[in-house]
């Protein structure tokens, strides 16, 4: 983790949109770049939307509505599956996804292989998938010996004037993690953190958490 990966996906990405002489039409390469988890929440969220509507809910429309423009290159951050319902569609998705023609590019904290690592009905799912990625991707590790999230909380804890660029807790006991992190809330909060009390807040999919 925190090898440069994103970072060098990002810069691929960014090089790539703004190069004319990497697309016909002379205006840069079609790109489209999410995080992996928020790419499926929104496919989950549009087949959701049609079977709500009564229509069929087509993983294949989905994408279309996702990748808007057909993009020559996508870029998926942060590779990894933690719930059956995304299992479940990642053999069918992908193979949409290369019948598209376009170029992939992935970051992951881990090997195909464990992706899913002892997840529900993991053989069922991952194996196929797998051997299709593998067909059709070249894995690389970045084996770099440096983790530029610890260097730079550590650059953050001694210098007075870093602004805070996450909130990465090392190790030292919670009450460590619980000052850090109130003392991050508070700066997120102008210094205006009040106790809120209970609400109910909207997530995904027509849901609530109280």
């Amino acid at each position: 983790a925190a090898r440069g990966k994103t970072l060098l996906m990002d810069l691929l990405a960014l090089s790539l949109a703004g190069d004319p002489a990497a697309s016909c039409g002379g205006a840069g390469t079609a790109v489209h770049r999410a995080h992996f988890h928020e790419f499926m929440h929104g496919v989950h969220r549009k087949m959701n939307r049609e079977r709500h509507l009564g229509a069929k809910a087509g993983l294949k429309t989905a994408l279309n509505e996702v990748l808007v423009g057909s993009p020559s290159v996508l870029c998926f951050d942060e590779l990894q599956i933690t719930h059956i319902a995304d299992a479940t569609l990642l053999t069918p998705m992908f193979h949409e996804l290369f019948a598209q023609d376009a170029a992939m590019v992935i970051t992951s904290n881990r090997p195909p292989e464990d992706l899913y690592k002892g997840g529900l009905n993991g053989d069922r799912h991952m194996v196929p998938f797998v051997s299709a990625l593998n067909s059709r991707v070249h894995v690389h590790h970045l084996d770099a010996p440096l983790d530029y999230r610890v260097a730079k909380r550590e650059e953050e804890r001694t210098s007075i004037d870093a602004e805070p660029s996450d909130f990465h807790v090392q190790a030292g006991g919670a009450e460590r993690a619980e000052d850090f992190l109130s003392a991050a809330f508070e700066g997120a909060c102008g210094g205006q953190a009040t106790a809120a009390g209970a609400k109910s807040l909207p997530v995904a999919l027509g849901g609530s958490l109280a």
